[in-house]
């Protein structure tokens, strides 16, 4: 079972989900998963933060767009973030590191505050409040080319 910790769900009635339920629904399309690719792939960016690594469909797209990048991945849940680890090491992508904790704990961690990224990719609690507050959090993280 995997536990969201996000705004919840439109399908599921409550925050504890199978992990075949959530691969079935809750992974992205096809055509987002080209866009990540495709926009890596184009921007060239060196360190991407994503928060909201859930499965890692998103994080295998980004990084296969750009194998040089640095991509940092948060995901809150650990069954979710352990299925993640799983395939970042079955496609050999190395250039990921997922921490696995709350998006409001991880963003106070040093070695994100002291980072400037290229590319931040927010796909977890979409709750208004609690994305802008992230928003904030991230401010000193970015320079004019993000």
């Amino acid at each position: 079972m995997v536990k969201d910790f996000g705004a919840g769900s439109r399908i599921f009635r409550n925050d504890a989900r199978q992990i075949k339920k959530v691969a079935k629904t809750a992974g992205i399309s096809k055509k987002r998963e080209k866009l990540l690719y495709r926009l890596t792939r184009y921007l060239e960016p060196k360190k991407i933060l994503e928060l909201g690594t859930s499965l890692g469909m998103a994080t295998n797209a980004i990084s296969l767009g750009n194998k040089f990048s640095d991509i940092t991945t948060i995901e809150g849940c650990n069954k979710t973030a352990e299925v993640a680890r799983d395939q970042f090491e079955f496609f050999d992508l190395k250039n990921i590191q997922l921490f696995n904790s709350t998006f409001k704990e991880a963003l106070k961690f040093d070695e994100l505050r002291q980072s400037k990224f290229d590319l931040i990719y927010i796909d977890g609690n979409h709750e208004k409040e609690a994305t802008l507050e992230y928003f904030q959090s991230m401010l000193p993280m970015v320079h004019n080319g993000t």
